[in-house]
């Protein structure tokens, strides 16, 4: 397959479709469809976006992007590494979230009642207070 009438044949017989279907598809000749796959007619950008639309190609292969598996490849990895990394944060937003709701029954309950002095606040604080702020801030950054 070195031109694009060539590919666009390919792709028409993969799908099993005479010239006939695929220029009714088209809405044009079927002498017309011929000679774009014996590549007798230049074809517009925008036939050309309606042949694979129809074939349902992308433009690129049909235009012979000799790098399309290597750029397949490499998007597919990085969808894969990013799905990874959102399953890594959504784990890690529920055990936030998890840990926010134990500081909440524990601070309900009383448990920690003891103050502590924060360096970068005027009055005293109760520990359980300044762990529900780092927590708060952490979710703040998640959501961002």
């Amino acid at each position: 397959m070195n031109n694009l009438g060539e590919r666009i044949k390919h792709y028409r017989h993969k799908k099993e479709w005479s010239q006939s279907i695929a220029a009714n598809l088209l809405g044009i000749s079927i002498p017309a469809f011929s000679k774009i796959e014996t590549n007798i007619t230049i074809v517009t950008i925008v036939r050309l976006r309606q042949i694979a639309d129809v074939l349902e190609v992308p433009i690129n292969i049909l235009l012979g992007d000799v790098f399309g598996n290597k750029h397949n490849t490499e998007i597919a990895a990085l969808e894969k590494s990013l799905t990874e990394q959102a399953s890594r944060l959504l784990a890690l937003r529920y055990k936030i979230i998890a840990l926010h709701d134990e500081l909440q029954e524990i601070k309900s309950n009383k448990f920690m009642d003891k103050q502590v002095a924060h360096p970068n606040v005027d009055s005293d604080l109760s520990f359980t207070d300044l762990l529900i702020g780092n927590i708060n801030s952490g979710l703040s950054l998640i959501n961002l």
